[in-house]
């Protein structure tokens, strides 16, 4: 078992990262999600210390465009009930974010 995490650390996920940047090259939509990746965590970072410092907080993560239409009547109900809460939405698909925001 140890070997094979070694050998996928070791190759295939370099080889992951050199493929996708070699079809973000061709592909608009590559580019775009290596694009957004660009100091995500410091992004992230820096909008949730725009919140004040003592409120509830609840993350939700979509990986999909599908994901977030689901999580959508969630984050409405809770943020009905409890109007104060901060609802922080991050995505994983660039499409589901530009989506967001029409």
């Amino acid at each position: 078992m140890m070997l094979w995490k070694i050998v996928y650390n070791v190759f295939f996920v370099p080889l992951g990262w050199l493929a996708i940047r070699l079809y973000a090259l061709v592909n608009h939509k590559a580019k775009h999600w290596l694009d957004g990746r660009v100091d995500l965590f410091e992004r992230v970072r820096s909008q949730v210390a725009l919140l004040p410092p003592e409120s509830t907080r609840i993350w939700f993560h979509s990986s999909s465009l599908g994901e977030f239409e689901q999580a959508k009547p969630i984050i409405a109900e809770l943020k009905a009930k409890y109007p104060a809460v901060d609802i922080i939405v991050t995505f994983f698909s660039p499409s589901g974010y530009e989506h967001s925001q029409t």
